[in-house]
């Protein structure tokens, strides 16, 4: 078991009545994923979630109501049994019609920390167990509309002090062969008692762009303050024909802060990779 992973799920999933979801995993503490990355090592979880959701008549512009929405899940260690994490949350949630969408949740999350974690302008949480309570909401605007944008905020404690977050992603089409979208989020975290905290901001821009249903391109850039990292990614596809595609992605990472007396002086680039795949699908 030291080496293995494992899952076991049981879901009910439909639209309109009652659903569900049930999730056991363990995972043992010299497994090696191979491919990919876990977040966690050596750890059991119970996992589970439960709605009930009301389609509305043809009289109402409302389409569907979720007012009761209940998830959680709890992280244990395999070593001692000790609970790592919890998470416990309801969701409401109000759908037009139009494709509008407003909703509103109320969470509390348990952190056991071993360790000091480090935080961006030389913040740090100490070890010890925190409990933390949150609310947070967005409304989005109909998917269907030409232009289009979504909103959301948190606020709620954070390990000994608080957290506001608050967020807004605009949408343009402008024409069936270009997409353009924007995202800006800012995080004002603060420690009253240890006198420390900080701002972190997020900006993503993404485009899309089709000349025809064979080529395409993607492009995304996002800037984080608080890594002082600005990333791009950019994939070319060549569809030839169902089953059989070209692409091309260049990716790359930039250092935004450098010292120049700092010893050793972080570089520019953090990494640089160009990926040409061809992927075929034989018919036997």
């Amino acid at each position: 078991m030291d080496t293995a992973t494992f899952l076991v799920e049981l879901t009910r999933r439909i639209d309109i009545g009652f659903d569900y979801e049930v999730v056991a995993a363990r995972s043992g503490k010299h497994f090696l994923p191979g491919i990919g990355y876990t977040r966690r090592e050596d750890f059991t979880q119970l996992r589970g979630r439960v709605s009930y959701d009301w389609l509305m008549g043809k009289e109402t512009s409302i389409r569907k109501v979720s007012p009761l929405q209940f998830s959680g899940y709890i992280v244990l260690r395999n070593e001692d049994g000790s609970v790592e994490s919890a998470h416990l949350a309801y969701d409401t949630d109000l759908q037009w019609k139009s494709g509008a969408d407003v909703w509103i949740d109320f969470e509390m999350d348990y952190e056991d920390l071993l360790e000091d974690e480090d935080f961006p302008e030389d913040t740090v949480i100490p070890a010890g167990s925190y409990t933390n309570f949150k609310t947070e909401g967005g409304f989005d605007t109909p998917d269907g509309n030409l232009f289009r944008a979504d909103f959301d905020w948190a606020f709620g404690s954070f390990f000994h002090g608080w957290r506001f977050d608050v967020g807004v992603e605009p949408t343009w089409n402008v024409s069936r062969h270009l997409e353009m979208s924007s995202e800006y989020e800012v995080n004002v975290v603060r420690f009253p008692d240890r006198h420390q905290g900080f701002n972190a901001h997020v900006v993503r821009l993404r485009t899309r762009a089709a000349l025809n249903t064979q080529v395409s391109l993607n492009a995304f850039v996002q800037y984080n303050s608080a890594s002082d990292r600005f990333s791009t990614n950019i994939r070319f596809r060549y569809n030839f024909r169902e089953g059989n595609d070209l692409w091309l992605v260049y990716n790359e990472n930039l250092n935004t802060y450098t010292d120049y007396d700092e010893i050793p002086r972080q570089l520019l680039t953090r990494g640089r990779t160009v990926l040409l795949k061809y992927t075929n699908t034989f018919d036997l």
